[in-house]
């Protein structure tokens, strides 16, 4: 689940950095989820078919979004470091993350609602519970179908997650650097250790009491690291990622949510995020380096487009195609379309819409700003 924020350039009061290496690395996460989503598409065309499936399901496809989880607790935090306990500091955090997600996610689920009630045979769950739809537009865990924590558009469960962690966060802000990143751990941990220990926690605690709640944490972990000064050389960064992907891939990958997965996927995720963040950032000059910053800028887009194109193409495919060639050839195909959706969505739709609401957040802040400096007495 791609983060909505940019992080090519990472500022505070104190200073400004590019991190092309955390860019390069959600794109190329960007870039293995649609992969993974491709080749698991194929089991609808290999039922349609009466042939073996390709792949079988396996959980190891959801390590990516871990890897966007702690990137979201680096990043954030990191970018507030030096707003904890200003005034108007909590809205203003939570007044951009809205700007910045709900746009896109909004009008995509709007979208499937609309399809699903035109052909309703393109949806795997049929959408019959208004308070599930309302809940989907509201980023709140609520089940559908045979208790499947998923909204509408389904791959929007990692939104539940992150909105559940900005408003943790926004609440943070209002205190203390220290007692605010203390207060985030401990709620986030809190809602781990009550999923966990309880013996029927509510829905939405189950939900966000999963191990993958901790990933946040790990981002914390990091964002401290680096903004003490902790660095990596461009050596040890590379054979730490090789280890983190040598754990993942070895490792007998368990579901995702628990505490086994904490320790094969999470912390492998973390070391990976920290080693983009604390080795010597790649020059963006070089093409590939460009490529796989775009696709970074472009991932949630990407991630919320790609069963509007993946299934349609599943369908095409096995229409016009069938069996002729290998389906290896479909992901490809199915990838590369995907990928290019998503490409044209951030360019022509998500970019310049939150570059405009940007704009007006930054005159409202302005304005608030102005406000209470008017309010103070003068000396």
């Amino acid at each position: 689940m791609p983060v909505p924020y940019r992080a090519r350039t990472l500022g505070n009061n104190a200073m400004a950095i590019r991190l092309t290496n955390l860019q390069i690395v959600r794109g190329l996460a960007a870039l293995f989820v649609v992969l993974s989503h491709a080749a698991l598409e194929t089991r609808s065309i290999t039922h349609n078919l009466g042939l073996p499936p390709l792949l079988h399901e396996t959980a190891l496809w959801t390590a990516a979004v871990d890897i966007f989880f702690v990137m979201s607790g680096f990043i954030l935090l990191y970018m507030s470091y030096g707003q904890f306990a200003k005034p108007g500091a909590s809205v203003e955090f939570f007044v951009r993350r809205l700007v910045r997600a709900v746009p896109l996610y909004w009008t995509l689920t709007t979208i499937l609602l609309v399809g699903g009630w035109i052909v309703p045979s393109l949806l795997n769950v049929p959408i019959t519970d208004p308070l599930h739809v309302l809940s989907s537009y509201l980023f709140w865990p609520h089940p559908r179908g045979e208790g499947e924590l998923r909204p509408v558009l389904a791959l929007g469960w990692t939104m539940n997650l992150e909105f559940m962690f900005y408003t943790v966060l926004a609440l943070a802000l209002a205190l203390p650097l220290r007692w605010g990143v203390a207060f985030a751990t401990a709620v986030l941990a809190g809602f781990v250790a009550w999923a966990n220990l309880a013996q029927s926690p509510p829905v939405a605690v189950r939900f966000w009491g999963s191990a993958m709640t901790l990933d946040f944490i790990l981002g914390f972990a990091i964002a401290i690291a680096f903004h003490r000064g902790i660095r990596m050389s461009a050596t040890v960064a590379g054979l730490a990622c090789l280890a983190a992907l040598a754990v993942m891939l070895t490792i007998a990958t368990p579901e995702p949510g628990g505490f086994h997965w904490f320790f094969v996927i999470s912390i492998p995720a973390a070391v990976i995020v920290a080693a983009a963040v604390l080795a010597p950032q790649c020059k963006v000059a070089a093409p590939t380096t460009r490529a796989g910053v775009l696709l970074g800028d472009a991932c949630y887009s990407i991630y919320l487009l790609q069963p509007f194109v993946l299934r349609p193409t599943a369908v095409a495919w096995t229409a016009l195609v069938g069996n002729a060639v290998s389906l290896w050839v479909f992901v490809g195909v199915a990838a590369a379309a995907a990928l290019g959706g998503g490409l044209l969505c951030y360019l022509l739709f998500e970019k310049p819409l939150t570059a405009v609401l940007n704009r007006r957040v930054k005159a409202w802040e302005q304005r608030r700003h102005a406000s209470a400096r008017a309010l103070q007495p003068a000396e």
